[in-house]
This record gives C-alpha cells, sequence and structure tokens, in this order.
C-alpha cells in the first residue's frame, strides 16, 4: 500500500499563504470583493459568506462581539453603517457581518469591512485565518489580535 502525503506550506513566502484563490480551494472560503448585482442563491458553502442575519445562528458567530449589531452593514457593499463605529474598531480583525460578498452588493455577507478575501493587501480576517487554522499549523501572523485557543484551535479576542 502506498501512503500519500500533501505538505502545506505556511512560511511569509507561501504562495498558499498569499493567495486568495488557494485559499478558495483550500479552506473552504470565497471571494468577498463586490462588483454589482445582488445574491438570490442559497446559503453557500463557504465559511466566509453567509445570507442568514440571525446572530444566534451566524457562521461566525463566536466571533462577533455582544455589542456589534447584526447586520453591521447593510446596502451596497456596505462597511460598518448601523450605528456608530466603536473607538478602535479594527475593519480586518473586528467580526460582524456586512452586506456584499462574492462579486455581489448585496443579499450576501462577509465577516469584516475588509479581508484578504476583499483584497490583496490585508491579512485574513479572523473567519478566514481560523479555517487555515483547521486545516494546518498556520503561523499566528494573521493578526496580532487574536490567538489561538489552547482546546481545540478555537479563535479568541486578545486583550488590548
Amino acid at each position: 500500500m502506498v501512503t500519500r502525503q500533501l505538505a502545506i506550506s505556511c512560511e511569509r513566502s507561501s504562495p498558499i499563504r498569499n493567495s486568495p484563490k488557494a485559499a478558495t480551494d483550500l479552506a473552504g472560503l470565497d471571494d468577498e470583493y463586490c462588483v454589482d448585482g445582488n445574491y438570490t442563491a442559497g446559503e453557500p458553502g463557504s465559511v466566509d459568506l453567509t445570507i442568514n442575519t440571525n446572530r444566534a445562528t451566524l457562521k461566525w458567530g463566536k466571533f462577533v462581539d455582544p455589542g456589534t449589531p447584526v447586520p453591521t452593514g447593510s446596502g451596497t457593499c456596505a462597511g460598518y453603517n448601523q450605528g456608530t463605529k466603536p473607538a478602535g474598531w479594527d475593519d480586518n480583525q473586528d467580526v460582524g457581518l456586512f452586506e456584499g460578498g462574492s462579486t455581489m452588493n448585496t443579499g450576501i455577507f462577509r465577516p469584516v469591512i475588509n479581508c484578504r478575501m476583499r483584497s490583496n493587501s490585508p491579512p485574513y480576517c479572523p473567519v478566514c485565518y481560523t479555517s487555515f487554522s483547521a486545516l494546518s499549523t498556520f503561523s499566528n501572523t494573521a493578526s496580532p489580535r487574536w490567538r489561538e485557543d489552547d482546546l481545540g484551535g478555537a479563535r479568541q479576542r486578545a486583550h488590548k
């Protein structure tokens, strides 16, 4: 019997770590950028997109601070527009429910305002990072504000 193993490099220079396309294929993520149109299909199978606006059943609900409104951003490829953005809010690391994703402007929601799955410059958000962590030991360069929990790899907000 032949045994095969897949080695995934998550080094800083790795194409896997730096490529949203690789993230889509390996970690169950989808594009979060907006082009046009309204999403009308069912619940997406990707980790980082949803049509669900119920806080209690939200895929990434464990990452949403209880004081964060859900939805957090409504309308065409929304930013934080449901109340006042809290002081210290980080558009890449603070999680909510923002309309726009999967190339659609409305009808589908993403976890943060700006993640690597939306544009190529920021790091992965906590939701996407956790999806990678489930695959392998993914070096913790995504954000210093999030850390791996010792029990089961759940990500917890670190104290500022």
